[in-house]
């Protein structure tokens, strides 16, 4: 799943890049809601050269009822954005009657060109939301920025769900408003494309004043890298190792039972198996290895299987496993599923308060410090448990 950072500053920008973001929506005065960033800001931003830019292109705050005057700055700002070199604008234009105001959007789709093209959060407001998605589709929009007409994306994924589903492969419905780190997983188990925030954090207060004026007030904030790398982590792990791309994503419906220590756990050992994995063979395109975290009435004691067997249908029409085909060829056919990775099944005794993981009945262990070298960390089996193994490791 994509990340894409609403940066209103240059250090926002850094930050995003640094936390390993994959596109910034660059505007000015967040608190606004966003509006037009400057020229100056745009090209320093454009000049990093390390991430995808789309510019908001928005005059002012408040509604979205342009008149010819203010339809005029948008378009000559979406020119302006394209000659500068950014990737991508945002814009949203509305009717009176909260419908899309068609004519004017085909002209910014026509000037965009080829920049991508995102519709902003005015879609919130739209009283049509299947009708407008369909005409965005038609207009040639390439995603759609929404909370799902509520006050925030959480709230609105029941609607952001049916967008995604209806318009699978026409254009990206990507959730926005207050996603942070306890809710990010819930979209990344719902297979969205993308996401967007802010990850606002204020660092300084700023007063100005003297004897002849009035005492300006003003909170400054950034987008904050800690926030970014935390909510990154959460969602999405990747790398590159001999030369083997791979991404790690950990997902499923009980995904909330396991502690931020034993989430990371899994990935670390995860990572470390695809690494010596990698250097007893070679894949050409990036690998997406998955880990799924659920439950099975069938086995109370806890269970773990492979995920390496997902079909697609290759361009000859040929039913193949993905996997393999991707590793010969670079070619992703099956998109953002998972190619190889493991299901977690938790066993019905779970603490979530302990964090101890069994497999029939045995303790899953993690090394803590994945070694290919040592397994000093491990326990030693002691006859604790009636298994005949008291801890199982995947390593």
């Amino acid at each position: 799943m994509k990340v894409e950072i609403c940066a209103s500053s240059l250090l926002s920008v850094k930050n995003s890049i640094s936390a390993g973001a994959d596109r910034v929506e660059l505007c000015s005065a967040f608190q606004l809601g966003g509006i037009t960033p400057s020229k100056g800001l745009i090209e320093e931003a454009v000049k990093l050269d390390k991430i995808p830019i789309h510019c908001l292109i928005r005059p002012r705050e408040g509604d979205f009822f342009y008149d010819s005057n203010e339809i005029n700055i948008i378009s000559n700002d979406i020119i302006l954005a394209k000659e500068l070199g950014c990737s991508g604008v945002v814009v949203g234009c509305l009717n009176n009657d909260y419908s899309l105001d068609l004519k004017t959007l085909q002209n910014f789709v026509d000037l965009a060109y080829p920049m991508e093209i995102t519709f902003h959060r005015a879609f919130d407001l739209v009283k049509e939301p299947f009708q407008a998605m369909n005409e965005l589709i038609k207009l040639g929009f390439n995603r759609i920025l929404s909370s799902g007409q509520k006050n925030n994306a959480e709230l609105g994924i029941e609607l952001l769900k049916e967008l995604k589903n209806e318009s699978i492969g026409q254009i990206t419905i990507m959730p926005g408003e207050g996603i942070n780190i306890k809710n990010c997983l819930l979209f990344k188990n719902e297979k969205f494309e993308a996401i967007h925030f802010s990850a606002w954090k204020p660092f300084l207060r700023n007063y100005v004043s003297n004897e002849k004026i009035k005492t300006f007030d003003a909170v400054i904030g950034h987008s904050d890298r800690n926030i970014i790398e935390e909510i990154i982590d959460d969602i999405d792990r990747s790398g590159s190792f001999a030369k083997n791309k791979y991404t790690i994503d950990i997902y499923g419906k009980e995904i909330s039972k396991l502690s931020d220590e034993t989430k990371t756990l899994i990935l670390d050992n995860t990572e470390y198996v695809i690494k010596d994995l990698s250097t007893k063979m070679s894949w050409k395109g990036t690998m997406d290895f998955g880990i799924n975290v659920n439950t099975d009435s069938n086995k109370p004691t806890g269970v773990v299987s492979a995920i390496a067997f997902n079909m697609a249908t290759n361009s000859s029409g040929e039913r193949v496993h993905s996997a393999t085909h991707e590793q010969e060829t670079g070619e992703d056919l099956n998109g953002i599923t998972v190619d190889l990775g493991m299901n977690i099944s938790l066993q019905d005794s779970y603490d979530p308060e302990i964090g101890q993981l069994t497999v029939y009945n045995a303790n899953l262990w993690f090394d803590p410090n994945p070694n290919p070298n040592s397994f000093s960390n491990k326990p030693s089996n002691d006859g604790s448990t009636d298994s005949a193994l008291d801890y199982f490791d995947l390593i």
